[in-house]
This record gives structure tokens, C-alpha cells and sequence, in this order.
């Protein structure tokens, strides 16, 4: 429960007192003191207490409120620009925010004024050509000013066209528009000649692929060094922030209708940047886990602290809400957001754990993951838990790295070692274990000529495999079964003048 102040309980507003069996409340109707009394029966009394003690808890779990401005001019003023229709698409975003936010719509400029604009947390433009007054527009930029958050959509970037500090606010000058066709949206970019966000991703889109959508897209001019650029796509911002005075404003220039606003990559976009700007934690997905019976205590398996964000950097509480197998396994969550973990006995099954992430605001998500206990071995062998990775050397870019990305499952990381014929990685599977195949799935930096080798110790070697002309893609070998708790891929010569760069490395044993 958030802490409500001194005491077991607090009002919202001013305090209440408990004398003898007269609970003293505070009074709108009361003259002088603003408080009157009232003799209850004890359990009414205590039953009261109760409520006034909710009431703190009850303001925490109070969804964030959030003025969706809407509407085109109707002078159709477009201020030089084409006299556009547009479809507004309203009820998709409050489908897709629905839980996260309690979302007011209306083309009144008139709620454009300090009184009503206290209410809410966030305010949401998809409007076209709108020109509110000046009076309108000074409330509009002190809510802003003030510390609340601000979010242009799609439309609402070329939109309060009647005010110069608006491009300036939001970071830039709309252009124009170009076609509809599909656009490749990047998160980030660790190709080569341009890199993007490729030492680092905005917590908005950290456990997000680059996605494929088919939309208009908006054209703005930039005129600020301070966006950070969060998406892009042809090498034009379409999700931004920046810090405008005590507050937060974003663009989005996705979404031009309907279809582009039922997109699931759209939804995440949107949900996330709205959990961003009206305080929410932003968790990145965690990962499931597979394990072998007899696992025993696994003291780390997720550092919740490491992986869970917040726009003000302020600190977050940490909790089990759910565990659908506690038989199977135990958990249990410490203060710095360590997830630890103690398997029963001689049990195999699967448990489905879920935790909660609250900011000091209240605020609160979940996520969750899935564990899985095995008799055997099956499948992949180097998608169980323990397993790690070494290398010769690795490229320098953040996402390419970490040799773990070749095992965490994940078809959209990647690990690349350094530009050399000569280097090699190999996977530790915990034990000695029976291995008869070998999965390589190559990004276009592939190994043309290399190895497959086994080992006992990590010292002495062995190979089982030779290829010489790998065209790349996905390499299935297969060869004679072997023990080995190592296994590694010597590389002998690279396909291109980069290096090995592979997104799976996967083994597998009879």
C-alpha cells in the first residue's frame, strides 16, 4: 500500500480524528472549524475507519486522466497547406489504451483553460488544423510548462498551425506527407555505414523489434538538437521526445487511419509512449526459462532493477503477485528486484510467474514468465538455463556484442565477432552432454569456410564438421554423436569483408 501519510490511515485532504465512539470528519456543510461530529455505533464506526483508511489506496489505483483533442477547423483553415480530410480514428486509441489511462474526447477549444486542464495528466492531440485563441494556446502551453506531458498524433503535428511556438515546442515543422506504402520502422539500426540507437534503445521500444507497417507518413523538419529520436523510418523521425520546460512532449507521426491504428506494433508504440509520459513503469519482456529436474536454488535469474524503467528515474517497489505452480517452484522477489528461484525435488511441470512493478506514484504493471522443469533433455540443449557463452572477440556495437544473443531464442538479436578469419565461439552446456546436430542461423555476415568442434575441457578439441562453401542462411548440420560439454564454431574464413555474425547457435543430442 503507498504510503498515506502518518499512521496507519490518511484523507486525501485533512485528517480525521477518533474520540471515544465520535468520529470528527471534515465538514463542507460546517461553519468555523470545517469540522462536525457525529456519534456512530461502533460498528458503523469502525467500518467507516475502514473506508477512510482505503481512500489513499484507492486515489493510488485511480487511472492517469487524459484529454484527447480532436476535430478538424471548421473555416478549414490549413494555413498554406492542402485542405485535407482525415480520419480521426478516435475509438482505436481509446481501444488501445483502455486500462492504462481514462481518455475524455472533444473538438471543444474552450477546455483549453487552466481550471479544466488541471484534471488531467496528459493531453493527446489528433486534430487537424485546429487554431485555438490566445488565450487557449497560454493555458495550453502552461499545462505543459507546469510538468504535465504532451502527445502529438500523426494529424495533431500539423495542427495550433496559428502559433510558431508550437513547431517549436514539438521539436519541428511539418512538411508535408508521402504516399502510403510499407515502411520499415527501426527501433534501432546496427547495420553497417548507418548506425541508430545501436549503443542503446529508448526504454519506450528496448524489447521491441524493427517492424514492418503499411501507413502515410508524415514529414517533419526537424529545428532542434534537443529530440531524441525513438523510431524512425527512411531516415525520418516518427516517434520523438523531448523535455519542454518542467514537462514531457512526444511525437508520433504513425497512424494515419483505422487499419494503421490496429497495427500490434502501432499499439505498442502508442501504449508505451503513453505509459512513458504519465508515469507508468516500462517493464522490458523477461525472459522464460527452461530447466532441468533437481534444478535446486537459482539465487539470480532476473534483476528486475536492471530491466524495469521509469521516466523519472524515481524508485520502484517489487512484488509476486502469482505463481501458478508453487510445487513445482518457489519465488520470491528481495527489495533490489532479485528473482529468486527454488525448484522442488525430483518435479517436472511448467509454472507461470507473475510479478507487479509500482512507482512511487502508485502506478503499477505486470509481467510475467513462463518456467519449465524437464525429466530430460529435449529440444535445443543450449536453451537451458546455465548455459553461457565465450568468444574470441566481439563487435563493438551494444546489439551485437553480447554472445548470449546467440541462445537467448530470439530470431531478431544477433552476436558478431570482430572483423577476423580467426575467431571462434563456443557455448558451455553445463555438463558433458550427448550432441549429434548443430542449427547455425547466419545473418548476411556469414562464415564461409569454418568448423564444428567438441570438447571436454574448453582446451582440447575435436571437430566433427567441416563446411567450406556455406552460402549462409540457415546451416542444419548433422554428424556422427559425440560427448562433449563444449561445442564451439572455428571460423576459418568469412563470406564478407565484416565478421561472424550469427542470430542462433543451437545444438542438439540424441
Amino acid at each position: 500500500m503507498p504510503d498515506g501519510g502518518h499512521g496507519v490511515c490518511s484523507l486525501l485532504y485533512k485528517p480525521c480524528l477518533l474520540h471515544a465512539s465520535r468520529l470528527l470528519l471534515p465538514s463542507p456543510f460546517a461553519a468555523g472549524s470545517g469540522v462536525y461530529c457525529m456519534k456512530l455505533p461502533k460498528n458503523v464506526l469502525f467500518a467507516s475507519l475502514l473506508m477512510l483508511c482505503l481512500l489513499p489506496l484507492a486515489r493510488a489505483a485511480e487511472l492517469p486522466n487524459v484529454l484527447l483533442i480532436t476535430g478538424k477547423a471548421p473555416d478549414s483553415v490549413s494555413n498554406r497547406y492542402p485542405n485535407w480530410e482525415h480520419e480521426f480514428y478516435n475509438e482505436e486509441i481509446v481501444k488501445a489504451l483502455e486500462g492504462l489511462v481514462e481518455i475524455t474526447i472533444s473538438d471543444d477549444l474552450a477546455l483549453l483553460n487552466d481550471q479544466h486542464l488541471a484534471r488531467y495528466d496528459l493531453i493527446m492531440n489528433n486534430s487537424l488544423f485546429r487554431a485555438p485563441n490566445q488565450q487557449q494556446l497560454a493555458a495550453f502551453y502552461r499545462f505543459i510548462e507546469g510538468g504535465k506531458s504532451y502527445l502529438a498524433l500523426h494529424s495533431g503535428l500539423s495542427t495550433f498551425l496559428n502559433s510558431e511556438r508550437y513547431s517549436e515546442m514539438i521539436g519541428g515543422h511539418f512538411l508535408g506527407w508521402d504516399n502510403r506504402k510499407s515502411l520499415q520502422v527501426h527501433t534501432f539500426d546496427a547495420w553497417y555505414g548507418y548506425d541508430y540507437n545501436d549503443q542503446t534503445q529508448h526504454p519506450i521500444t528496448r524489447s521491441m523489434p524493427n517492424f514492418l507497417i503499411d501507413d502515410e507518413l508524415f514529414l517533419m523538419h526537424t529545428n532542434t538538437d534537443a529530440l531524441e529520436v525513438i523510431a524512425r523510418a527512411e531516415h525520418h523521425p516518427v516517434l520523438w521526445l523531448r523535455d519542454w520546460h518542467k514537462g514531457k512532449v512526444m511525437g508520433l507521426a504513425l497512424g494515419n487511419g483505422k487499419t494503421e491504428a490496429r497495427h500490434p506494433d502501432y499499439h505498442r508504440l502508442l501504449q508505451n509512449s503513453v505509459r512513458w509520459l504519465v508515469g507508468y513503469p516500462i517493464v522490458e519482456t523477461l525472459p522464460d526459462g527452461r530447466f532441468l529436474r533437481n534444478a535446486g536454488e537459482v539465487k539470480e535469474f532476473i534483476h528486475l532493477q536492471e530491466i524495469s524503467h521509469h521516466s523519472q528515474d524515481a524508485p520502484m517497489r517489487y512484488q509476486l503477485v502469482a505463481n501458478t505452480n508453487p510445487e513445482l517452484v518457489k519465488a520470491q522477489i528481495d527489495d533490489r528486484g532479485h528473482v529468486r528461484l527454488t525448484f522442488a525435488s525430483e518435479l517436472v511441470g511448467t509454472a507461470r510467474i507473475t510479478v507487479q512493478i509500482q512507482a512511487a506514484n502508485g502506478l503499477t504493471t505486470t509481467a510475467d514468465f513462463t518456467l519449465t522443469v524437464d525429466q530430460l533433455t529435449t529440444g535445443n540443449l543450449a536453451g537451458y538455463h546455465g548455459v553461457s557463452a565465450h568468444t574470441s572477440s566481439n563487435e563493438f556495437r551494444k546489439f551485437t556484442a553480447d554472445p548470449a544473443y546467440v541462445f537467448d531464442g530470439n530470431p531478431a538479436t544477433r552476436w558478431s565477432s570482430a572483423y577476423e578469419d580467426s575467431s571462434w565461439i563456443y557455448l558451455d552446456l553445463g555438463e558433458s552432454r550427448r550432441i549429434n546436430r548443430v542449427r547455425l542461423l547466419w545473418e548476411g555476415a556469414y562464415g564461409q569456410r569454418y568448423q564444428i568442434q567438441v570438447s571436454d575441457d574448453a582446451d582440447t578439441w575435436t571437430s566433427v564438421y567441416r563446411e567450406s562453401k556455406s552460402d549462409g542462411g540457415e546451416d542444419d548440420i548433422r554428424f556422427a554423436a559425440v560427448d562433449g560439454r563444449y561445442i564451439r564454431l572455428y571460423g576459418e574464413q568469412r563470406a564478407t569483408s565484416w565478421g561472424y555474425s550469427l542470430y542462433e547457435f543451437e545444438v542438439f543430442g540424441d
